[in-house]
């Protein structure tokens, strides 16, 4: 069986630069994660076992210790809580996400109407609304025919990891409802490239396999872009051998001879190549 593996699997910069962010710290029973840190239950297992402890209220975090700031990053509410008490912030933020809480910032100040285009429950997106007043956060245009006029001024980003095509359709119609219109294309890029690569990938292949984690909303889109592509797609969590095993065993009647490999910017190195070892075994 022939094993073809994405060159841009796994981790994307700004998870690997949280991920090192916490390392640098443990072991260490004095250090706290702010949420998950990212979305892998393995990788959040591994800083758990070093003495890293994961909380969701910063009133859980004693004095004297230090707090990591998630990937995905947090409100300026919560920086803000957390810089009058006793606690180091080490924050972790992704810097293209740092960049949005930038741009909502100023631009909510200069009076306009923000709109994010994103999944509203995404932590990165509750992140960033909290740091501008009152933003939409909107994926369907008819959600917002209602909550902008024709001399609104708007500004409009967008979600790291959200489809550029669906992104700039709703751009479409926002030039329609609004005259000042500013637009702000904050797709990461990366994101972009591994979506590509991801739909080059299913075309040479009889079964793709995604790895990541099922709450990964960039782990999803792939999944998803595939799947267009190639019905013969499995999402695999965590890169679980056994699973995939079972998997490839199940399948042995479709006649695989090439299966193709990708994984979520949140997916450690670990998980895929556990992964293309079991694609080749001499079993398969």
């Amino acid at each position: 069986m022939k094993v073809l593996v994405a060159k841009s699997a796994g981790f994307c910069f700004g998870v690997k630069r949280a991920c090192d962010a916490v390392s640098a710290l443990l072991p260490s029973d004095k250090t706290y994660l702010l949420g998950e840190l990212i979305h892998n239950k393995r990788v959040m297992s591994e800083f758990e076992e070093l003495g890293a402890k994961t909380v969701n209220d910063i009133d859980e975090i004693p004095d004297g210790s230090t707090v990591i700031i998630r990937a995905h990053g947090v409100p300026k509410l919560i920086i803000d809580k957390l810089s009058k008490k006793d606690i180091k912030i080490c924050d972790a933020t992704c810097p293209y996400v740092k960049k949005i809480h930038k741009i909502v910032s100023e631009e909510s100040e200069k009076g306009r109407k923000i709109i994010i285009f994103g999944k509203k429950e995404h932590p990165e997106v509750i992140g960033v609304s909290g740091w501008c007043e009152d933003a939409i956060i909107s994926m369907d245009p008819a959600e917002i025919q209602e909550k902008i006029n024709i001399d609104d001024h708007v500004s409009i980003v967008a979600q790291t990891t959200v489809e550029k095509e669906k992104f700039y359709n709703y751009i479409k119609f926002l030039k329609n409802a609004c005259n000042s219109l500013s637009i702000f294309d904050t797709i990461c890029q990366a994101t972009k490239i591994r979506q590509d690569e991801t739909v080059s990938l299913a075309r040479e292949c009889d079964l793709m396999i995604i790895i990541g984690g099922k709450n990964s909303s960039n782990t999803l889109e792939l999944y998803n872009k595939s799947k267009n592509v190639q019905e013969n797609t499995l999402l695999v969590e965590d890169g679980d051998p056994n699973n995939v095993k079972n998997i490839l065993y199940t399948n042995k009647t479709k006649k695989i001879k090439v299966v193709g490999v990708t994984a979520g910017a949140s997916t450690p190195a670990i998980s895929i190549e556990e992964v293309i070892a079991v694609c080749q075994t001499k079993e398969f």
